[in-house]
């Protein structure tokens, strides 16, 4: 039997709102014509464009196969916190993801504990995590990711489901896809943390190389960056 996987697309800063628009009308008309079950597909735009990637999803009827995640959140709900976007809020307004960790969303923190705290925040406003980890020095990846997970572990394990996204940093947005090999040594290391995680891998995916990367023990997913900005290449992803 395939296991099922989860397919995210991580938009990052990348789509206007017409974009956004083009790219949701062609994919629900796709996916409503073959919807692949044994994927489950959770799309992450800008924060502007969530509620109209929602209503797109409700007018195809696809809500509840297609999910809308957000790419970060606050760690308060409320507050007088300018510019900043509330769990809560996202929660309200119908989506059930959210990236935490992104690297870089790191770079901007300065300082994991934002991390964790937006990993409880997340969780009290029942959006579930899915945590970013990994290397920027791929020499060094079972040293980082063994101190990444213990640092974050006492955080994630409050979750029923874990999703951890391994996203070494030296492969995001090119062509330096790691091998197989180094790959599911990383999806080692955090399952034998966290038992009951679910491993998504991220840097460098594409329609060429998701199949094989899926195929990899302890890989239940993916997370996509620039590759999920195409509604053509981001289903032939989701169908890998």
């Amino acid at each position: 039997m395939q296991k099922s996987s989860l397919i995210i697309g991580n938009w990052k800063m990348q789509m206007t709102f017409s974009a956004c628009a083009s790219f949701f009308t062609e994919f629900c008309q796709e996916i409503s014509k073959n919807y692949n079950d044994n994927s489950e597909i959770l799309i992450c735009p800008s924060f502007i464009h969530i509620y109209y990637a929602l209503e797109c999803l409700r007018k195809y009827k696809l809500e509840h196969k297609i999910f809308v995640g957000a790419q970060d959140c606050f760690y308060y709900s409320f507050g007088t916190f300018t510019g900043q976007v509330s769990p809560s809020s996202l929660s309200e307004m119908g989506c059930k993801y959210v990236i935490i960790g992104h690297a870089e969303c790191r770079a901007l923190y300065k300082d994991d504990g934002f991390i964790n705290q937006r990993i409880v925040s997340a969780l009290n406003s029942d959006l579930l995590p899915i945590l970013c980890i990994g290397e920027l020095d791929k020499e060094k990846q079972y040293k980082t990711l063994k101190e990444q997970l213990h640092y974050h572990k006492e955080f994630i394990v409050k979750s029923k489901k874990i999703i951890i996204a391994y996203e070494p940093i030296w492969a995001i947005g090119g062509d330096a896809l790691p091998d197989e090999t180094h790959i599911r040594k990383a999806a080692d290391i955090i399952t034998e943390t966290l038992p009951d995680a679910k491993v998504v891998y991220g840097g460098s995916v594409n329609e060429l190389n998701a199949k094989s990367i899926l195929n990899i023990e302890n890989i239940s997913g993916l997370l996509v960056g620039s590759a999920s900005l195409s509604a053509k290449g981001f289903l032939k992803i989701c169908r890998a």
